[in-house]
């Protein structure tokens, strides 16, 4: 296992332990997932799209249809062998976001739940594979920001299941780096 999945994992576990105790103060929801990450732009010329996954803490306030989540996502996508024959390079993204989440108004006996979100975040780039020059430090660290829209299924009063796009733009050195994740989790929580 990978470091980065290690991390996702035990931030995972940590906040799930959390949650019972966040749930008593109300409107605290652990939500975590994955799906595919779609390289897109300059970017998805040189790379396929790959996995990624994701997992986060969100708060709304009672009766406020505009929340605060908390996520990091790890994603890992090929080198194009159309581009680059027979090259053992992924280029691997983590990174940690905080987001504005908006809720759009519904009933109380409605299942379905419409939200747009958006934010800001640090991205960790790396290139890593076989092919990947030996001691060449590749790793940046750059600013980003996302947007985008989903929806929450409900499955009970604490649980429930989404499906959500976001597009991200990393200011990296030289040019962005553009994606768009598509992410289908569950989430524990009111």
């Amino acid at each position: 296992m990978t470091g980065g999945w290690k991390s996702v994992f035990a931030f995972a576990a940590v906040t799930a332990m959390s949650v019972p105790v966040a749930h008593a103060q109300g409107g605290v929801r652990f939500l975590i997932g994955g799906g595919s990450t779609i390289a897109l732009g300059n970017f998805g010329d040189g790379f396929t799209n790959g996995p990624h996954g994701v997992a986060g803490l969100s708060f709304v306030p009672s009766g406020f249809p505009i929340g605060i989540r908390i996520d990091g996502m790890y994603h890992r996508v090929s080198a194009d062998d159309a581009v680059f024959p027979g090259v053992d390079v992924d280029a691997q993204i983590i990174n940690g976001s905080v987001n504005g989440v908006f809720s759009f108004a519904s009933a109380p006996e409605t299942k379905v739940r419409p939200y747009l979100i958006g934010g800001v975040g640090l991205y960790n780039q790396k290139f890593v594979g076989d092919d990947v020059g030996v001691g060449l430090d590749n790793s940046e660290t750059d600013f980003g920001i996302n947007g985008g829209a989903g929806f929450d299924f409900g499955l009970s009063d604490n649980l429930g299941i989404f499906l959500e796009g976001r597009f991200h733009m990393i200011f990296s050195s030289g040019e962005k780096t553009n994606m768009l994740p598509i992410s289908l989790g569950a989430r524990i929580g009111t």
